[in-house]
């Protein structure tokens, strides 16, 4: 009998379910760690593939980003997946996944090829991220000559609770930021952010919608003599953990007072977060010259590495940008 060939398409409802337990199968310890359910990744997915996550999309390229997802087939079955967001100056690749009983075929690398054919000419770069310990995807990655640019860590603590004991309104200090305040915001966090990644990942200020449209997510400052800190904190609808990010503390800033800065900081942002009775919380953050202090003070307060990630880029052909 003649094997069914591998084909590619674009993935449609019945898709989901062979989609999502090749996901949850493949990447069990960052589901774990990051807290993203199986349902919610459902949930999304048939929003994606509904008429109004169509439009959704039709929405995103109209604002100049693209979002691609790929299925690999043999016969019927969904074997291999990839998503492809699309930008003028850099495209993101996630979500790489074949099913364990195909692998070993070349399917993934022909998914990638297909990817980076598609992208070439559309955008100036590729970029993805990949688990320091997955060596056979990073060999495979490197065949297709994309290069280490950067590693991010995400740092976990297990017990919300015992970092916000004894707090009852937040922490001296320490208050929520304004709309008017994101320019001051945007150049702290833009500042713990390494060269190399800036120039791979241009930053972009959010808008100042961004302030306002989210109820579960909120950014804060320490400010007592101009704003020295900020960092902000976001609550996923699913019961995963709570999500600390865009942290940035000033430069001029001493050691001493940069570590109860980040302290209380960190205390106001999950004493905020608490009505939603959360026990985990995670930080991303780059490992870079620039963020090492920080880091260390994370591991002083509690925070536990989880997951260790290697950034990869490719450069693509200018024709056609």
């Amino acid at each position: 009998m003649i094997p069914d060939e591998f084909v590619i398409t674009r993935p449609g409802v019945k898709d989901i379910d062979p989609i999502l337990e090749m996901v949850s199968t493949s990447f069990q310890d960052e589901l774990r760690i990051t807290g993203v359910y199986p349902d919610r990744i459902r949930n999304l997915a048939k929003i994606m593939v509904s008429p109004a996550g169509r439009f959704l999309l039709y929405l995103y390229r109209a604002g100049g980003t693209d979002v691609i997802p790929y299925v690999g087939r043999v016969g019927n079955r969904p074997v291999a997946f990839v998503m492809l967001t699309l930008k003028k100056e850099w495209g993101y690749i996630s979500t790489v996944v074949v099913h364990p009983d195909a692998r070993g075929r070349g399917y993934a690398r022909r998914l990638l090829s297909r990817v980076i054919k598609d992208a070439e000419g559309k955008t100036r770069r590729l970029v993805l991220h990949v688990s320091r310990s997955n060596t056979i995807a990073k060999n495979l990655y490197t065949s297709f000559g994309f290069e280490r640019f950067e590693t991010v860590l995400t740092l976990v603590h297990d017990n919300i609770k015992g970092l916000t004991e004894g707090m009852k309104g937040g922490a001296p200090g320490v208050r929520p930021a304004h709309a008017s305040e994101r320019k001051t915001v945007f150049d702290l966090v833009k500042g713990f952010s390494s060269p190399v990644h800036q120039s791979v990942i241009p930053p972009r200020r959010p808008g100042a919608l961004a302030w306002y449209i989210h109820p579960r997510s909120r950014c804060f400052v320490y400010s007592e003599e101009g704003i020295s800190g900020t960092i902000t904190c976001s609550v996923p609808g699913s019961p995963g953990p709570v999500r600390l990010h865009r942290l940035g503390i000033h430069p001029g800033v001493k050691p001493a007072e940069r570590t109860e800065i980040l302290r209380a900081l960190i205390q106001a942002s999950l004493s905020w977060a608490s009505r939603w009775k959360r026990e985990r919380c995670i930080v991303n953050i780059e490992e870079w010259s620039g963020t090492g202090e920080i880091i260390q003070d994370l591991r002083d307060l509690g925070f536990h590495d989880g997951l260790t990630m290697e950034g990869m880029k490719r450069e693509c052909p200018p024709e056609g940008i």
